[in-house]
């Protein structure tokens, strides 16, 4: 895990909430794969907010190291159908 700063945690914040509005739409049929913001070159201000979140947690120092484990979740007919799955995070000390 690193540490990182209010302004860093800020960015990361805003560049979920594009993403949660991406999906919102995609699962009203109003987006596709196509236009997943982290494919690039669908929104300038993601790929802004990438690289700044990048460049801070790159130089944050490690304060812990973790390690995680993911499981594929069951989907339904739809999920399965758009190609999207959904995880299980298990987080253990390393």
């Amino acid at each position: 895990m690193k540490e990182v700063d209010s302004v860093t945690f800020k960015y990361a914040m805003e560049q979920w909430e594009i993403y949660c509005a991406w999906e919102a739409d995609f699962k009203r049929g109003l987006a596709n794969l196509a236009a997943h913001p982290e494919k690039g070159d669908v929104s300038q201000r993601y790929d802004e907010l990438k690289l700044l979140v990048e460049r801070h947690i790159d130089s944050a120092p490690v304060v812990r190291k973790i390690k995680a484990s993911f499981r594929a979740k069951a989907v339904g007919a739809d999920q399965a159908k758009n190609g999207l799955c959904q995880f299980e995070v298990t987080w253990a000390r390393h």
